[in-house]
């Protein structure tokens, strides 16, 4: 595989900056945010408002050392509109946060079932090697955030967070307490502990209700901020044509196996699926490009 290169290297003068989350009043939350998908927008209009955004989509504070270094990893395939709504949602949001972050987007060569889960194990392990960080959010690209106090950070964390437990779709009610799809923050360790997510579940849903799992697995669960913080708007879209047949054949099956599967199947075998076949650095965001292999044919066995 190939691999970028750099890291996210901060010198700041302890006399000079102090720490941003020791002086309330450098983040410049606004709380409640009003969507507005304006689906005029265009990149290069984008790229006029961010332009202290690097190459690859990095930014850092300069008035103070972060506390947490993120990679945000949203998975991408023809959402195009979306993706455009989601870079200028959350560029502003991050910079009020004051947050050292980068933006990866990755998406997968084949035009058949998508695998979620895939692209997330490889989009890690390539951050892994390229960059330097020590917290991974999990993001879906229809996720637009409402509560800029929502904190997409692992400060202090010790378990998860599960980010948008309130979403507009369910009528800001969590649907059911193993959820923890949608936005999921979690330590660089915590990931590597539960092996990633599986790289068996294709197409609509799956490998979310999976992650539960593998937390279970090593005696964790997971935070949530409070629902009036934790709020979403979902951007509306269509289920593909035959992923939601795929996951009602196939997820109860898998799911019955996460106890004992987790351990094997995950980012410890995801480079025997995953070859990365491109790598951009774009204005506001990196994006890789992953040859995932093919569906199987058959069902999982229930071992």
């Amino acid at each position: 595989m190939r691999t970028l290169a750099g890291q996210f290297n901060l010198t700041v003068s302890p006399r000079t900056y102090q720490p941003c989350c020791k002086f309330r009043n450098r983040f410049r939350s606004v709380g409640h945010l009003k969507i507005n998908i304006n689906k005029s927008i265009d990149l290069d209009e984008l790229r006029k408002r961010n332009q202290g955004v690097k190459k690859g989509g990095f930014w850092t504070p300069h008035d103070c050392p972060p506390r947490s270094r993120v990679i945000i990893i949203v998975p991408h395939r023809n959402r195009w509109s979306h993706l455009i709504q989601w870079l200028a949602h959350y560029h502003p949001i991050l910079q009020r946060q004051k947050l050292e972050y980068r933006i990866v987007v990755t998406e997968q060569v084949q035009r058949n079932l998508f695998n979620k889960g895939r692209l997330y194990n490889a989009a890690f392990l390539e951050c892994e090697r390229a960059f330097d960080f020590d917290c991974v959010i999990f993001h879906d690209v229809d996720m637009l955030l409402e509560n800029d106090h929502n904190m997409y950070w692992c400060y202090n964390m010790t378990r998860p967070r599960h980010l948008s437990p309130a979403v507009d779709k369910f009528r800001y009610q969590l649907p059911y307490h193993i959820l923890v799809g949608g936005v999921l923050a979690m330590t660089r360790h915590m990931f590597k502990r539960v092996n990633g997510f599986s790289n068996q579940f294709w197409g609509w849903g799956g490998e979310d209700d999976d992650m539960w799992g593998r937390l279970v697995a090593v005696n964790t669960t997971v935070d949530r901020p409070h629902p009036t913080i934790g709020r979403y708007t979902m951007i509306k879209h269509r289920t593909r044509k035959g992923e939601r047949n795929f996951m009602l054949t196939y997820r109860l099956v898998l799911l019955a196996t996460s106890g004992s599967r987790w351990s094997r199947d995950g980012l410890n075998d995801v480079r025997d699926y995953c070859k990365l076949t491109q790598v951009a650095h774009e204005p506001l965001f990196t994006h890789f490009v992953f040859d995932v292999g093919n569906q199987p044919r058959q069902k999982p066995r229930n071992t």
